[in-house]
């Protein structure tokens, strides 16, 4: 996916997803916790609950909590998708 499909998949999230305006961070790492999790995932996150709530920050410190992966049919935290939202919660609380 380039920067273009990518910027165009963001506007369209913000458009049918979430209701607020988001700055730049946060869209950077909105569209990066959908585009791993899917929009399924995301429509019943309480990511998106307390986006939408108004509770910006709460969103934000969220995203950590999206660290595990079934692997053998069992929910085990991965180290990688621990460094991966540690970025998409600052890349978030950067722009408020």
């Amino acid at each position: 996916m380039n920067a273009d499909e990518l910027r165009s998949l963001a506007m369209q999230l913000m458009n049918d997803v979430w209701h607020k305006a988001l700055s730049e961070g946060e869209l950077t790492a909105f569209t990066s916790f959908e585009f791993k999790v899917g929009s399924g995932a995301l429509r019943r996150s309480a990511v998106l609950q307390k986006l939408n709530a108004g509770d910006l920050a709460g969103a934000c410190r969220t995203l950590p909590l999206y660290d595990k992966a079934r692997v053998g049919g069992r929910l085990v935290v991965l180290r990688g998708l621990v460094r991966r939202r540690a970025a998409e919660m600052r890349a978030c609380l950067a722009n408020p």
